[in-house]
């Protein structure tokens, strides 16, 4: 049924950060995050690249019947109401199928310019598509989807970065980076050896963060979803900077809830000042 659509999973910082958006745009941030995350499993859970290649494929299908109005999962037809451009919507999301077949080539980043278009595609792009739902500009929607993506992979990748090494997958990080510090092909490296990675990355995050806020000027209630993400992101990104120096674990660096309940609130306290 078109009503059984899947919001953020509680508990997550996506379900976070909706907590403290207004009751009125849950269906919409329901809807779209279940298209999002569907899209975005299929590159970061499937192990075999066929039938991952295969489901990305389907999800094209089902982007193009979007576009033209029809769709058919049951998140796309939830969607779709909301979508008074419904090829545009289409085109956005279409970026989360690019960003799939990155994730399942493993290909990494080779520099900035790379780390920035992959954030656009995997988190950007559908951000930026939630906020002209919800009322923004189309411009602004791009801008800030844009810096709130490159905030929360440049942060992604500094909570995963012990597990990647540890599990031999290809961080997120420019490769250059990699190869001046000598991780390209280290399990358990000393923590100081990634203090540069940590510094290059917090310094991404921390210029993507002070863009973002720019980039929100002027803007309501319909940005503050993505803002709310990525300062959440940010918050684990820090956290995992502080522990990275001392040791690499193997799993990737999480908040507790109620940090993520604390800081999500201060983040909507925060914007909400800026808004009066």
């Amino acid at each position: 049924m078109d009503s059984e659509y899947r919001g953020p999973p509680q508990g997550s910082l996506a379900w976070h950060a909706q907590l403290f958006c207004p009751a009125a745009q849950h269906p919409v941030i329901a809807a779209l995050h279940h298209v999002w995350s569907e899209i975005r499993g299929i590159g970061l859970s499937m192990q075999d690249p066929v039938p991952a290649r295969l489901r990305l494929a389907w999800w094209g299908e089902e982007l193009g019947l979007l576009a033209e109005g029809r769709p058919r999962h049951p998140a796309t037809r939830a969607l779709l109401p909301h979508c008074p451009q419904p090829p545009r919507a289409a085109r956005l999301l279409e970026e989360l199928l690019l960003a799939g077949e990155d994730d399942i080539d493993g290909a990494g980043c080779e520099n900035l310019d790379e780390l920035r278009l992959y954030a656009f595609r995997s988190d950007g792009a559908a951000l930026a598509l939630l906020c002209e739902l919800l009322g923004a500009p189309e411009t602004q929607g791009v801008e800030v989807g844009r810096e709130a993506g490159l905030a929360i992979a440049a942060n992604r990748a500094l909570t995963a970065l012990g597990a990647d090494l540890h599990h031999r997958r290809r961080p997120l990080v420019p490769w250059p980076l990699l190869q001046e510090t000598g991780l390209t092909d280290e399990r358990s490296p000393e923590p100081a050896r990634v203090e540069p990675v940590l510094t290059a990355l917090g310094e991404v995050a921390d210029q993507a963060a002070g863009a973002l806020a720019q980039a929100a000027i002027g803007a309501g209630d319909e940005v503050r979803f993505a803002r709310l993400l990525a300062l959440l992101h940010i918050a684990e990104g820090k956290r995992a900077r502080r522990l990275l120096v001392r040791e690499l674990p193997a799993e990737p660096i999480r908040l507790g809830a109620v940090g993520r309940l604390y800081l999500a609130w201060r983040g909507a306290m925060v914007i909400t000042r800026e808004e009066t």
